[in-house]
């Protein structure tokens, strides 16, 4: 596993590095970029606030 505050992992925008175990955003236009290789990757992504379908995600596989 690849912890979220590993160098290879490339975030742009507001991201909330506090929590050793997780990074945090509620900003629009935040992305995310990693490059690996390999067959499978799994990424874990959650909603937190007052309403849970509050967030929207598009990933792009290229």
């Amino acid at each position: 596993m690849i912890s979220p505050h590993d160098p290879l992992v490339q975030y742009v925008g507001r991201i909330d590095y506090q929590n050793p175990n997780q990074v945090s955003f509620s900003h629009p236009g935040i992305s995310i970029k990693l490059k690996f290789e390999g067959k499978i990757c799994n990424i874990l992504l959650g909603n937190e606030g007052a309403s849970k379908m509050a967030n929207y995600y598009n990933i792009i596989v290229d």
